[in-house]
């Protein structure tokens, strides 16, 4: 878990592109197609994009947060182990759950690491592999193991000066509200109360504190 950190910290590159930022404010009713963001040479995030819920309307988000995670060592290996694994559920396919635990480990072991280095420790990027660890588990891995990583997240949290702090990272920041509501196979984003995927956390998981709201 984090010492300390400094305020405002970024990683490396981990800036949203203006391009990225006005895609928040744009039409949520796009349809769910391959867009730049998304490498066509990537089956498996094809195959993720593509088949992403028909409920959830915020098309940019998800494809400007994805852009976000492959930028970034650690989150991009758990956002692979996030897709490969559900590929692996839904297709009963043994090598793509040998993929998943394979990124899986590689993006633990990265952020383990980066998380050793106090002045990057709670970085953009490295909440956003905690984000994506915390999704991952709930969803594929060991119940008793979400605690551990919502606990560290709400430590990283608070160390950046609470949730209100990321208005720099608008992709993020959506992140981090939405996980208290997010779903089952959402990665780290809630829905429309039409979608049929259970909830996560119903009522279990708290982030904002204080005067902060989503």
């Amino acid at each position: 878990m984090p010492s300390r950190s400094s305020s405002n910290q970024t990683d490396q590159g981990s800036d949203i592109s203006a391009t990225q930022s006005t895609s928040l404010a744009a039409g949520d009713d796009t349809p769910l197609t391959p867009s730049p963001l998304i490498s066509v040479d990537d089956s498996v995030l094809q195959f993720y994009i593509t088949t992403f819920c028909p409920h959830y309307r915020n098309r940019n988000v998800l494809e400007s947060a994805i852009a976000f995670m492959r930028e970034h060592e650690a989150p991009r290996h758990l956002l692979l182990a996030y897709v490969y694994g559900l590929r692996s559920r839904l297709q009963s396919n043994p090598e793509d759950q040998v993929e998943a635990q394979s990124h899986l480990g590689r993006g633990t072991n990265i952020l383990w690491n980066r998380l050793q280095t106090d002045d990057l420790a709670s970085s953009d990027a490295n909440i956003q592999a905690v984000l994506l660890l915390i999704a991952y588990t709930a969803d594929f891995g060991q119940p008793s193991e979400v605690r551990v990583h919502t606990d560290a997240l709400r430590t990283m949290i608070d160390q950046r000066g609470g949730l209100d702090a990321f208005g720099h990272n608008p992709v993020l920041q959506q992140q981090l509200w939405a996980i208290e509501h997010s779903r089952e196979i959402h990665l780290t984003f809630d829905c429309e109360q039409s979608c049929q995927n259970a909830l996560r956390f119903p009522g279990d998981l708290r982030l904002c504190t204080g005067t902060e709201t989503a």
